[in-house]
């Protein structure tokens, strides 16, 4: 999946320093973490980098999101994470009591969630999908 996220007001703890799972096409700053070696990676395997220095941006796949939240505990790391709205996910309540503001809803457009690859489903039963925007401290 490929997220472009939108310039919305609130934005705090910006600019980032690095993207922790992205590729040359997807990445939403010039450091980057990517799932292969790629000619302009910073370092393969976004959970072997040391995230404590930089505040990061990530929009994970969404089944690596309760490790997200691991490694930001563990490492005391900040992060601006982009995820979606599922209430009944067991990382959904560990990421709303780290947030250090309310998340940012973002609007949907056809430029907000691309798929690349593999299509993934990631519609709630009424065939949505919310996606927000959390700052972590």
């Amino acid at each position: 999946m490929r997220c472009h996220v939108p310039n919305t007001s609130g934005n705090i703890r910006d600019p980032h320093q690095v993207d922790r799972f992205a590729s040359m096409t997807s990445t939403q700053v010039p450091v980057y973490n990517s799932l292969y070696l790629d000619p302009c990676t910073s370092g393969v395997d976004a959970f072997a980098q040391d995230w404590s220095q930089t505040n990061t941006f990530t929009n994970p796949p969404f089944a690596l999101l309760h490790w997200v939240t691991k490694q930001l505990c563990q490492q005391g790391a900040t992060a601006t994470i982009i995820a979606p709205k599922w209430t009944s996910q067991p990382w959904y309540k560990e990421l709303k009591r780290m947030a250090v503001a309310p998340p940012i809803r973002l609007p949907m457009s056809k430029q907000t969630l691309v798929t690349t690859g593999r299509a993934e489903q990631h519609k709630t039963q009424d065939g949505r999908l919310t996606l927000e925007k959390y700052v972590e401290n």
